[in-house]
């Protein structure tokens, strides 16, 4: 069986097209290299080594995914519901927009998605708003939900028609205005109460004033409940809105995962608050060489009460998702480059056959007759 095959391979070689000079069959070699690289590149999504942060996707496909993005001292929050459509939560600061676009489009990539239904800006700090315009532009957002403020545009243009305050937010007007004209769907938050998504409900609740001091108390709070695990989303409520939603929802504000006010800053998570919410999980975006945030107090608060805490600071990127009745997490990390591995090893064969004389009978057993 040796010997014919060897006999094959000597005919197919003594072919006229290749008989008198072995260049062409090396040519041919290495583009075939090259066209086996480029399908493996795409099979083994090499486009996302050129990305310029990691992807959290090992649970790519789940119906329900909780997608934090470091974007340090700011908020960027990707939630993927169970009827396939995309919640964002927050943009971050315009700073840190690479971060986001790039998490955003790998998302896109892997779960076959190309809209985000719902964008949510819980108020108009820079660090949640900052690439809310450039999202807009880029990734199809069909409809956004505001805080109960308007923005200055709004105001300079007489568009005002509810008993609510103006911000004073650059990025937040920047948003709003480029929503107007480009006419995409806007909701003030108190105007939602519920939205269901399959398995999955949103609760909106509302704010006891219209008016506070400090903009970050405008923050829309929210909760999401899949199946039997919820997440409370709290923006940068103060304590004093704490305060107020323990007065008015109670034992409803219980949930298993809180995002916790304001970066961890002291001014928010009071005891009282925690103990209500009673979270088995605390998810902190904050900077990992902050002296600022997260409070040391807040962080021995979580710690006392044996909430373990979700950190970008931390962990970097993660996803969350519901499994087996229970909340699991998982961090993205950089895997092995297998696209690497299989490059080099095809350079090594292309350099060994351009260097190896196919075709000349005196040095090929081939050829010996």
């Amino acid at each position: 069986m040796g010997q014919r095959l060897k006999y094959k391979l000597r005919k197919f070689l003594e072919n006229p097209f290749y008989k008198r000079r072995d260049f062409y069959v090396k040519l041919t070699f290495t583009i075939f290299c090259i066209a086996l690289f480029v399908v493996l590149f795409c099979l083994c999504d090499g486009t996302v080594y050129f990305e310029k942060i990691i992807y959290a996707k090992d649970y790519v496909g789940d119906p329900f995914q909780v997608h934090v993005i470091d974007v340090e001292n700011g908020d960027a929050y990707l939630i993927h519901l169970p009827t396939n459509e995309t919640l964002m939560v927050d943009t971050g600061s315009a700073r840190y927009g690479d971060r986001v676009e790039s998490y955003i489009k790998q998302y896109f990539y892997y779960e076959k998605i190309d809209t985000i239904d719902y964008l949510v800006l819980t108020h108009s700090d820079e660090d949640h708003t900052g690439n809310a315009v450039s999202l807009m532009k880029k990734f199809n957002v069909k409809n956004i939900i505001r805080p109960i403020q308007y923005s200055k545009y709004e105001e300079e243009n007489s568009m005002i028609d509810k008993n609510y305050s103006v911000s004073s937010g650059v990025t937040y007007n920047e948003a709003i205005r480029y929503a107007i004209d480009y006419e995409i769907a806007m909701t003030f938050a108190d105007e939602l109460d519920t939205m269901s998504f399959g398995e999955c409900e949103i609760e909106f609740l509302q704010l006891k004033s219209k008016y506070y001091s400090n903009e970050n108390n405008y923050s829309i709070i929210f909760k999401i409940t899949y199946k039997t695990k919820s997440f409370l989303f709290m923006g940068d409520a103060e304590s004093k809105v704490e305060d107020e939603m323990i007065d008015k929802y109670g034992d409803e504000l219980k949930a298993d995962v809180l995002k916790v006010g304001h970066h961890g800053s002291k001014t928010s998570s009071s005891q009282k608050f925690l103990e209500f919410v009673n979270p088995q999980i605390a998810i902190l975006s904050c900077a990992d060489r902050s002296s600022i945030l997260p409070s040391i107090e807040v962080v021995e608060r979580l710690s006392d009460m044996q909430i373990k805490i979700a950190s970008t600071a931390n962990e970097g990127n993660f996803v969350m998702r519901i499994y087996n009745n229970g909340v699991e997490f998982a961090k993205a990390t950089r895997k092995p480059n297998y696209l690497v591995i299989i490059l080099t090893l095809e350079m090594i064969l292309v350099f060994i056959v351009w260097k190896s004389p196919f075709y000349d009978p005196k040095k090929n057993l081939l050829y010996k007759r």
